[in-house]
């Protein structure tokens, strides 16, 4: 009882009063509505909310059809300070989109299949979806990570830390498929593992989007996109009719003048301190400092909305507990936490 408390105080938060909060937790031992993320959704109405738990049990595939709310507490939780008190994360495998979730708000979860599979990790086949703090690690072929379906827009991909763990020419992190607008793409970590070819983006002429405030490493292939005040660690570009301005790139991959070339990817750049993600802050009086164009720091840490470290949601977090196995009649159950609001 006193677990299944703690977990509820961890994910609380404010949702509109005619929407259902659902609690799922594959925690062994714990009285939540569901063990199964999919079991969640299909009992949940349009509007609702699921929180879903850190745990060491996976919680499945999930295939949406209807406008959810979804949050789990964060990832790289034992790499960074002032976290969450349970540092699991909570992972999901395979995630489908579809029509019907327009709408749909998802952050502070984890997906990852544990092998090699032949489709994207996650397909967005639903307009206006917000993406948002959530850490994917691909293994896929002849796919992505995240794999966006013709003809669907308003997407937007914020905060996230997304890989790609293949080594193939067909494999990319972020694919738009064709006739995709208004697509962000925006303060995220887009890294694959082979970056002479496998695709970091891949957005044909069909397509256009906003790429700003991101690393990247891997093959850019975009066009009609609006490239700022990213930081390109290693890799390729080509493309047409794009704007291309304030990029730093350790090489020459982006044209001199607004951009920084052969930059030193290093401890000269970057704080290089801290967890996967923390590790990349701009260290001051750097390269990168304040060189974006709005006249903050390049790379996800910069621009108005900045990458949040761990992709703790937009909710209170308890990061410290104490607290003894069991109470008594007299002295009751003493409890010391250590709480925060987060933006």
């Amino acid at each position: 009882m006193k677990k299944w408390f703690i977990s509820l105080l961890i994910l609380v938060g404010s949702v509109p009063l005619t929407a259902k909060i659902w609690h799922v937790d594959s925690n062994p031992g714990n009285s939540a509505d569901f063990k199964t993320v999919q079991a969640a959704h299909d009992a949940a109405t349009a509007g609702d909310t699921l929180y879903i738990m850190g745990s060491g049990v996976p919680y499945g595939n999930l295939v949406m059809t209807k406008r959810l709310n979804l949050f789990g507490p964060g990832y790289f939780l034992a790499e960074n300070p002032e976290t969450q008190a349970n540092i699991s994360e909570a992972r999901i495998g395979t995630l489908d989109l579809n029509p019907g979730s327009e709408g749909t708000l998802i952050t502070g979860l984890y997906f990852h299949s544990p092998t090699s599979i032949i489709r994207s990790q996650i397909i967005i086949n639903a307009s206006n979806i917000v993406f948002k703090r959530n850490r994917v690690y691909g293994m896929t072929s002849n796919s992505a990570s995240i794999y966006i379906t013709d003809t669907t827009g308003n997407v937007f991909i914020l905060q996230n830390y997304i890989v790609n763990d293949q080594n193939a020419s067909n494999v990319h992190a972020i694919w738009l498929q064709g006739q995709n607008t208004n697509v962000e793409i925006r303060n995220n970590f887009i890294l694959v593992l082979d970056n002479g070819t496998t695709g970091a983006i891949n957005c044909p002429a069909t397509s256009s989007a906003t790429v700003s405030n991101n690393i990247m490493r891997g093959y850019l292939y975009i066009n009609y996109c609006v490239v700022t005040n990213n930081i390109l660690l290693a890799g390729f570009y080509t493309g047409a009719n794009n704007l291309i301005t304030n990029n730093l790139c350790n090489y020459n991959q982006f044209p001199a003048g607004s951009n920084l070339q052969s930059v030193g990817m290093n401890s000269s750049l970057f704080v290089a301190s801290g967890g996967s993600d923390a590790w990349y802050r701009i260290k001051d009086g750097s390269v990168g400092d304040n060189f974006g164009t709005d006249g903050t720091d390049a790379g996800p840490y910069g621009g108005w909305d900045p990458y949040v470290t761990s992709g703790i949601p937009s909710l209170p977090s308890i990061y410290y507990l104490e607290a003894p196995a069991s109470g008594s009649a007299t002295n009751g159950l003493p409890v010391r936490i250590k709480a925060k609001s987060n933006r």
